[in-house]
């Protein structure tokens, strides 16, 4: 009815991650706010001009196309996530084919969203440039869980370590992978 606090996020392959305005009145459907990651910025240009063309040799760029998590925290337990209260919504996006990356942002007041990270690797194989930590990180195809734990404030995020093609794909399966 006229209930439009609703966000919905999502991915595509137009190199954004979207956030549109739910709910059914005057400005439902409308897109809020659109993200490019830096990682993405090499790869726009080919999508403008759509050259080279998609091929066995030049596969389609990929962009935030994996799985996305929410995580809230309701300061008050008024079952309202609002920001003026305090409370918290955090959104987590993985890239999938789009890279091997997670980023993390604070869309506690949807209108005015903050990347509060970004981690992974820079390459599409090995760990040279990748982040303490995520130098075996493949695509993130696992949805990344958030959850809260004793010693922190913030959620944690548990996720699979990714799908690798240098090491799934190679055969024969060199024996270091």
């Amino acid at each position: 009815g006229d209930d439009n606090d609703i966000v919905v996020y999502y991915g595509g392959n137009d190199a954004l991650l979207h956030a549109v305005r739910g709910g059914q009145v005057a400005n439902g459907g409308e897109e809020v706010w659109a993200f490019v990651a830096p990682d993405f910025f090499g790869k726009l240009k080919r999508l403008s001009e759509n050259t080279p063309k998609i091929s066995t040799t030049e596969p389609r760029p990929y962009f935030f196309d994996g799985m996305m998590t929410a995580w809230y925290r309701d300061v008050n337990n008024d079952g309202v996530l609002s920001a003026g209260d305090g409370d918290k919504v955090y959104l987590f996006a993985s890239a999938r084919r789009g890279g091997r990356l997670l980023y993390a942002f604070d869309v506690s007041d949807p209108d005015a969203p903050r990347v509060m990270w970004r981690r992974g690797c820079p390459n599409a194989t090995g760990s040279s440039g990748c982040d303490t930590g995520y130098g075996e990180l493949g695509q993130t195809w696992s949805q990344p869980q958030a959850a809260k734990v004793r010693y922190t404030a913030s959620p944690v995020i548990f996720m699979g370590a990714g799908y690798d093609p240098a090491a799934n794909d190679a055969l024969p399966q060199a024996a270091a992978t």
